[in-house]
């Protein structure tokens, strides 16, 4: 078992600098999460149709044995390479520290190396030449040739990651499939591809990129290290050694493969951390909330479905921010049957340039959406829409003869988001909210706004009617006074003229105090967003943050017959905090100061709240 490197001749002498290959600068920027992004991708689309396991990808470093990898016949390329890069410092840097690592791995006879395997896929098959997978994968350039019309990639860019991940720009391929999809014997197929510059060897000219081969074309011998016993592909990226790899790995498979695992369809291995539908979340814990979010909401039933053609099915998965804890965390993630997240943002779905923009109402709540677009293996036109780095979908991409379908399907997928999105996430203003009235400090029941006040209890809270007769004279007016509005000038006689014909200064109306007692029925206007939920031992509250807060404040169950119960109170918290409970109910409430925005309070009651109706009293 013997292998050589071989560049092809160059007799034409055509330069090809470090910049030939033009897919590895486009994953400079983003090394690690490029290479997760693109080989997971590849992953998924090859999955056995077969087999119901979801597909499981590892990643883990290794020492790679380099006996059999003709590491001086790649050395040799390395030092020509510098030559022929003279005139460019930094790619001479890069390959000098690629031959520094390589002179290190001959003394030692290993190189640390970045090792990429599937499972439960059928691997890069061989079985008819250059029309098929393992030909794409290794020997072709701008070709991505996949089972299924509905595959992630299309561009055949994406293979370029795994070299701008070392500076040796050089990469070893392993595969295992069978000739037929029945059980026969499994055939295995190894190379390592190296894209420098092209240069010169005693004379000769050589491109820039070159193959690890076989001398004997007839054999198909695999490195112990490289084979595999089963189906799938490995790819080794030999000098990588890149600090904090893990982490950010984890963190690109979460943020773009996140439905995918929630669904049960990849299981990921990053070095000893399995992340997989259960452990998903703990792994999301030090991330963004909108990660968090996105996780939660693909747990989620699908609240809508539709059809379009030429996209497939469509199912919208969402949650609303009711309590409007976060107003401006608005998502929408479109994720395809590959199960890669490709956009989280409607205005990367580009139209046309004069065309406006998809957007979803400002007006709307804070929302998470999920979109997914299953095409069931047909034709996809998101796939012919979907741009080479995966963040986006514009007609553009697509064949000059398919841009007006594919233009027509994209404005129906965008317009049916946001109708959906828009009947969930707009707030809803009714004849009944627009006279409602809110309680001056805080509230969150629906006895305040009871029969005395024609109050009832909807999804979005307590709407409570005005109140027949206000229980004090509106602010302003005085006795004697001619006049019954606020603002009116009093009539005459009202105020005698003090002494020296000049009238006296009208003393200042002060707002007489309201008791303790009085809290909850000082009723002004209640907002259409208060919400109250409860189970069967705790009730919570939320409601615009208020001015001041009593000192002390009960529970209280309401009968049917219209008797209440104080109900005893375990614990209690507010936005998370702690409250002192004494005696059953929360004291030194007063001393809380509030930020403005949104405020939760939690009451955690000592006994099963079975009544329909509770009510907070202050005293």
């Amino acid at each position: 078992m013997k292998f050589a490197w071989k560049f092809g001749p160059n007799p034409m002498g055509e330069t090809e600098g470090p910049n030939y290959a033009a897919g590895i600068a486009s994953f400079s920027n983003d090394r690690t999460g490029s290479l997760v992004r693109e080989f997971l991708q590849n992953s998924i689309d090859a999955h056995d149709s077969s087999d119901s396991k979801p597909v499981k990808v590892t990643f883990d470093l290794m020492d790679l044995d380099v006996e059999h990898l003709d590491m001086s016949g790649l050395e040799d390329a390395l030092h020509a390479s510098i030559k022929s890069s003279d005139n460019d410092d930094r790619h001479c840097k890069q390959f000098r520290r690629g031959l520094k690592t390589l002179k290190d791995a001959k003394k030692s006879g290993h190189i640390e190396t970045l090792v990429v395997t599937d499972a439960n896929t059928t691997g890069a098959s061989d079985a008819n030449g250059k029309q098929d997978k393992w030909h794409s994968l290794v020997k072709s350039v701008g070709i991505g040739r996949k089972d299924t019309l509905d595959s992630g990639g299309s561009f055949g860019v994406g293979k370029h990651a795994a070299f701008a991940s070392t500076d040796l720009r050089t990469v070893f391929y392993s595969t295992a499939y069978r000739a037929n999809s029945g059980k026969s014997r499994l055939e295995h197929r190894f190379s390592g591809k190296a894209i420098l510059v092209s240069h010169e060897i005693g004379g000769e000219s050589f491109r820039a990129t070159g193959w690890l081969e076989q001398e004997s074309a007839q054999s198909h011998a695999v490195p112990d290290d490289f084979r595999l016993n089963s189906p799938g592909t490995r790819i080794a990226i030999p000098g990588f050694q890149k600090k904090g790899w893990e982490k950010e790995a984890r963190e690109t498979l979460i943020a773009q493969f996140f439905h995918a695992i929630v669904r049960k369809n990849l299981v990921v291995r990053i070095k000893n951390e399995t992340v997989d539908a259960q452990s998903i979340y703990q792994f999301a814990s030090d991330m963004d909330d909108k990660a968090k979010k996105m996780i939660s909401v693909s747990r989620s039933e699908v609240v809508a479905s539709t059809t379009i053609e030429g996209i497939g099915d469509v199912n919208l998965r969402i949650q609303v921010d009711h309590d409007r804890i976060d107003p401006q965390l608005k998502v929408v993630a479109i994720v395809r049957d590959a199960g890669m997240m490709i956009t989280d943002r409607l205005g990367s779905m580009k139209l046309s340039p004069s065309q406006q923009m998809i957007r979803v109402n400002r007006r709307c709540l804070g929302f998470v959406a999920v979109v997914e677009c299953l095409t069931h293996g047909s034709k996809s036109l998101l796939r012919e829409a979907e741009g080479p780095s995966h963040d986006e979908f514009s007609p553009d991409h697509s064949d000059e003869s398919e841009r007006e379908k594919v233009r027509r399907a994209l404005r129906k997928l965008g317009q049916w988001v946001v109708a959906e999105i828009e009947k969930r996430a707009l707030p809803t203003q009714t004849a009944d909210s627009k006279n409602a009235i809110e309680v001056s400090h805080i509230l969150a029941l629906e006895t305040i706004g009871g029969a005395a006040h024609g109050g009832k209890l909807t999804e979005r809270g307590v709407e409570v009617s005005e109140p027949a007769q206000s229980p004090r004279p509106p602010r302003g007016l005085h006795p004697g006074s001619s006049q019954t509005s606020r603002g009116t000038r009093p009539g005459k006689g009202d105020e005698p003229p003090d002494q020296g014909g000049k009238k006296r200064k009208k003393p200042r109306s002060r707002r007489p105090r309201q008791p303790e007692e009085a809290f909850f029925n000082d009723v002004r206007r209640l907002p259409s967003n208060l919400r109250r939920e409860w189970s069967a031992h705790s009730v919570k509250f939320s409601f615009n943050s208020p001015e001041s807060l009593p000192k002390r404040i009960r529970l209280y169950a309401v009968g049917e017959d219209g008797r209440s119960e104080q109900v005893k109170l375990e614990k209690a918290y507010i936005n998370g905090r702690s409250l002192k409970v004494r005696d059953g109910e929360v004291v030194d409430l007063a001393k809380i100061r509030l930020r403005e925005g949104r405020v939760q309070i939690e009451m955690k009651a000592t006994r099963p709240i079975a009544d329909k109706r509770v009510e907070i009293r202050s005293g």
